[in-house]
């Protein structure tokens, strides 16, 4: 197992578990509700406050259709992105209520920008959300920028793990966070195959393996993660859970936070001291990262592939300003984005035209052999 040092905080084998709050999209553009829950984090006990930063251009395109969000609400994603986007003007307040808090400040980064504006800022560790772990292009510019790495790997199978870990740390190279996840929110009990925290220490002996938590209870996953290996727990936080917002129902408010925290410490306790521990089999699943029920109809909802953000014409080049690597949403996807820097060089012209906001496929750059 790897070790990584966050800040003040060292994570890893024979180190205590980091506990994050995910703030998430739950300041409701509040920047004094986005720091009274850095301060609520911090007295419930958590080590860590986590963000969300992305602007909506750079996960979908317009036209990638509508969200059931968790309390069942349909939305179009692209707008309601849009309307909870984190402005870059707080990252220094939030940066340093951390600080004051003596609280890592962790950030889910969705795209390059949102990456280089972080580095302006004081911050612990970059977090990658389940829908990046295709984005290998993104995965391995923020690796490029040498700071902790915590990723998510929902709506995933093992191929596509491994992929990210591999661009991310070539041959075990770097350490980093790798979180078993199941994407429904709420999720279900059965759904989160736990036994895969252990699957991930032993197929990435440099990987510090851990549990994001969706389901509403607040201490029955977080425990039996802790039972098989986790040494990340992050969940949903929110100040108040009847709020308006996608995220605040399954969320836990400051009390249950506490209740948590208190509980994870428990079980770390119970696993040093090498005390028995009942398994929850429901929860503990077969250790094979795939995906889960509720997952398939958002495996091509979340995943990235090559989009064309502008119409392009036929005869014209395909260059990083007329494609990107985008969430497919309700859209047909197109091609992987391990092709993306080939296809984005300008060595390639389309063979035909390609509407805006369509996915890339061979046939759109290769000629038939005549």
């Amino acid at each position: 197992m790897g070790i990584v040092q966050l800040g003040k905080r060292t994570i890893g084998e024979d180190n205590p578990v980091l506990i994050i709050a995910e703030c998430g999209i739950n300041h409701n553009n509040s920047l004094d509700m986005a720091l009274e829950m850095i301060d609520a984090a911090a007295e419930a006990g958590a080590d860590a406050a986590k963000f969300q930063f992305f602007r909506a251009p750079g996960i979908y395109t317009p036209a990638a259709g509508m969200y059931k969000v968790a309390k069942g609400d349909m939305f179009d994603i692209y707008e309601l992105l849009e309307s909870v986007e984190l402005p870059e003007e707080w990252l220094p307040d939030l940066s340093a209520q951390c600080r004051k808090c003596d609280i890592e400040f962790i950030m889910t980064v969705c795209d390059e920008w949102c990456t280089d504006q972080m580095e302006k800022v004081e911050f612990s560790s970059y977090k990658m959300a389940s829908g990046e772990i295709s984005h290998l292009p993104l995965l391995a510019y923020v690796a490029s920028k040498g700071k902790p790495m915590i990723v998510s790997t929902g709506v995933s199978t093992i191929a596509d793990v491994v992929e990210a870990v591999s661009t991310i740390a070539p041959e075990g190279s770097r350490p980093i966070g790798l979180v078993q996840c199941e994407a429904a929110y709420p999720a279900k009990m059965d759904e989160l195959n736990l036994r895969v925290i252990g699957t991930y220490a032993r197929l990435f002996p440099n990987v510090i393996p851990g549990f994001s938590d969706h389901t509403v209870d607040a201490i029955r996953a977080p425990v039996q993660a802790v039972y098989h290996g986790a040494k990340i727990v992050e969940k949903h936080f929110t100040l108040d859970r009847n709020l308006p917002g996608a995220d605040h129902s399954f969320a836990l408010d400051p009390p249950d936070l506490m209740r948590m925290i208190n509980a994870v410490r428990e079980a770390e306790e119970d696993v040093a001291a090498g005390r028995p521990l009942k398994i929850d089999e429901e929860l503990a699943g077969d250790g094979v990262r795939r995906i889960s029920k509720e997952e398939e109809l958002r495996y091509q909802f979340y995943h990235r592939t090559i989009l064309t953000v502008k119409p392009i014409a036929a005869g014209e080049p395909l260059t990083c300003d007329n494609i990107a690597c985008l969430r497919n949403g309700e859209a047909p996807g197109g091609l992987h984005t391990r092709y993306y820097s080939l296809l984005a060089s300008g060595k390639y012209a389309a063979t035909r035209p390609i509407a805006q906001y369509t996915g890339v496929v061979w046939d759109d750059v290769l000629s038939a052999a005549e």
